[in-house]
């Protein structure tokens, strides 16, 4: 039996490679919720996680922050904690 060793540095191919049956996926849970949700993907170890960890979002710092901005954190924040 020949063994084949796929490694990558991107979250997308890595799910990519999930979702065909190619591989276990490390991925953080709001980046997959869709997939378990969906049983396209199953949790192997459902009483483990990595460490908590935050997310930022950068920009330049501006006295005005465009509104585009603005609503993009907003949406940001609300699309992860749903999915945390």
């Amino acid at each position: 039996m020949r063994h084949t060793v796929f490694s990558t540095n991107t979250a997308y191919a890595s799910r990519a490679a999930a979702l065909a049956g190619d591989g276990v996926l490390r991925a953080t849970v709001f980046s997959v919720h869709d997939d378990v949700a969906a049983g396209r993907l199953v949790r192997l170890l459902p009483d483990w996680s990595l460490p908590a960890s935050d997310i930022h979002a950068v920009y330049p710092a501006s006295p005005n922050l465009p509104h585009k901005v603005r609503v993009f954190i907003d949406e940001l924040k609300t699309s992860v904690m749903k999915k945390i």
